[in-house]
This record gives structure tokens, sequence and C-alpha cells, in this order.
């Protein structure tokens, strides 16, 4: 508590880590002292910034002695307002710069597809469907956008979760713990929800729209092949953003190959193969099949196997089951019409 950060500091500490906002409040207080700073940190200056903390930086900058202090100002971006801030109060900088090509892994596979904005949402779902197993994050540009994006996929009936600014850190706090443990599986986020964060083994990550910083793309894919391990970075883009995957391929020094999307037909036979794969192991049930046996004779006299297997697959999975008199046919996702580019295939 607030009680607990006075006491530690009028104790005497080396290390002071702190948001903007509060450095600033305990230095207006005095219970904060600079005056023997030899080391100033400012982490994610350009998040900061966007965030409306700039005049809380420049506080804490204007209170740090430039004298003896070293300064080290640390940005995923170098924007117009952060070159504004790092000029004026930092003597003599020098910057260092990481080759963003270093910062790609290797074993990330880099798939876009061509798609109209109000498709996004079932494009979301298919690929989540056709996935070997998907544990993996969706970026999201706005707030909003993470949570009508969440709450469609709930309502679908995945295990999904958002994280985003406005979420405080007890919510924050429990949203990674089930991501962590996979009782989420899929998480929609923003950009600076998830700075900062390390989750193991992610296998998918999705990007809602491209960035317009770049910089952020690289952070995103990042997240996923780490170890040695194999990842999946999908970009779902519209027609006007386009050009972006060339800047990005020029910028990487990679190629990104455009998806084709899967049918429902594909995503039915990748479920069938794995339901089956679970049935062959599950071994047999001595009590359950004598139960059947008294209570099921009738069914299994007068249908076949396959009837019987077909019916039961589909009570289990909705996406087997065969579709209603009143269901719409299955809805064609199609990337926007384009000379020389092929169009995507169908979707759920």
């Amino acid at each position: 508590g607030y009680g607990d950060q006075i006491h530690g500091l009028k104790s005497g500490v080396q290390v002071v880590v702190g948001t903007p906002g509060r450095v600033v409040d305990h230095i207006n207080k005095g219970t904060l002292q600079l005056d023997g700073l030899q080391t100033l940190v400012l982490d994610e200056a350009d998040e900061m910034i966007s965030m409306g903390f700039k005049e809380d930086l420049e506080t804490v900058l204007q209170a740090a002695p430039k004298d003896q202090a070293n300064i080290w100002l640390f940005s995923a971006t170098m924007s117009p307002e952060v070159r504004g801030v790092a000029d004026a109060y930092l003597t003599e900088p020098q910057k260092v710069q990481v080759n963003r090509t270093e910062m790609l892994p290797s074993t990330v596979e880099q798939v876009y597809f061509m798609i109209h904005e109000y498709d996004k949402p079932q494009l979301v779902t298919t690929l989540i469907d056709a996935a070997d197993d998907f544990y993996g994050i969706i970026f999201c540009q706005t707030k909003s956008l993470v949570a009508d994006l969440t709450q469609f996929l709930k309502d679908k009936g995945y295990t999904a979760d958002a994280l985003h600014g406005d979420i405080d850190q007890t919510g924050r706090d429990r949203v990674m713990k089930n991501f962590r443990d996979r009782k989420v599986t899929v998480l929609v986020a923003t950009d600076v929800a998830c700075r900062g964060l390390d989750v193991k083994d992610i296998t998918h990550v999705v990007n809602y729209s491209i960035p317009r910083e770049l910089d952020n793309y690289v952070h995103r894919i990042g997240r996923t092949g780490r170890s040695g391990k194999s990842g999946k970075a999908f970009s779902l883009v519209t027609r006007s953003h386009r050009e972006l995957i060339g800047r990005i391929e020029r910028m990487t020094k990679s190629r990104m190959t455009e998806g084709t999307i899967p049918s429902l037909k594909d995503i039915a036979i990748k479920k069938l193969v794995k339901a089956k794969e679970k049935f062959v192991t599950a071994g047999p049930q001595g009590r359950l099949t004598d139960l059947l046996g008294a209570t099921w004779a009738d069914v299994i006299e007068t249908l076949t196997k396959e009837e019987i297997t077909a019916r039961f697959l589909a009570m289990l999975n909705p996406v087997l089951a065969p579709a209603k008199a009143s269901d719409k046919e299955e809805v064609q996702v199609r990337a926007p019409a384009e000379p020389g580019r092929g169009g995507g295939g169908g979707a759920r």
C-alpha cells in the first residue's frame, strides 16, 4: 500500500520502480529525494507518452540531477514526441538501436489473409477451429474492439478473455493466471496491455489488423516461436492496408505468404481425425458396455455403425452437426477483388 511505500522510501532503498504518476506524487510530497540519484531509467517511453503521461515524464526528468545522473530512455519507436523529450532533457544523448531483423523469430511462419473488415470476426473463429491446438493472442488496435471481439468469441463458446488498459491490476492478474493455466486459450489484447508479458508456448499470434507502427508488429509476433519452437503469425489485412505487407517485408527482410482460408469441410475433417485418435486411445469401459446393452439395444439394432458414430460426433461437436433447415448456407469469406490476385476460400 501507499503507507508501505512511504516507510520503504524513508528507510532508504537502492532501487525504486514506479509508474510516472506515483513517482511524481512522491517527489511532490518529498518522500522521494533524487539528490543522490545516479541512474534514471525510463522504460517504454513511447507508450507512456501515448497513454498521456508525457507531463509526468517531464516532471521526473526535470527533478533528476542532470550533472550526475545517467539517464536511459528506452522506446520501441522513435516518434517525434519521444525525440522531442530526448532532445530537451538528455545531454549529448547516444542512440543505441537493436537490429530489427535480429528481433524477428526465424521459427515463426508469417501468413496474411485478404479480408473485408466485416468478415474478420468470422475468420478469427475459422482460424482457431482450423488450428491443431490454438493457444494464442489476438491483437486489436483499440480497447472497444478488444471488448467486442472477446464477447463475440465467448458467445461462440470459445475460452477467451480480454486484456486492455481499463482493466485494473486485480483483473489483469486473474486474466493472466487463467491464460497461463490454459483455462483461457484465446487472449484478446491491445499492444499496451501486453507489454512486458512473458508466456511460454504460445502457438499463434493473430493481428486483427496490422499496426501502423511496424515495430509493434515485430513485438507482437515475437511472442510465439520461442525457445526453438515453431509458431504462426496470422495477419488479417483489408485492401486499404495492403501496402503494409510490403513495408513489413522490407523492414524485416522476410516474406509473408498469402493464406488460403480453410473451409468448413476442412475444419470438420480435421476435427474428425482428432476425435478418432481420442476414440482409439480411450479403451473399453466394462460397466458402460453393460449399460449400453440394456438401454440402447433398439438403437444399435436399427442404425448402422456409421449412423451411430455420426450422431454421437454431431452431439459432441456443433461444427460437425448437420445444418438445420433454417441455417444459412456456408458463409463465403472472400478477399477484396484485385486484379491478378486469387481470392480466399470458404469459411465458417
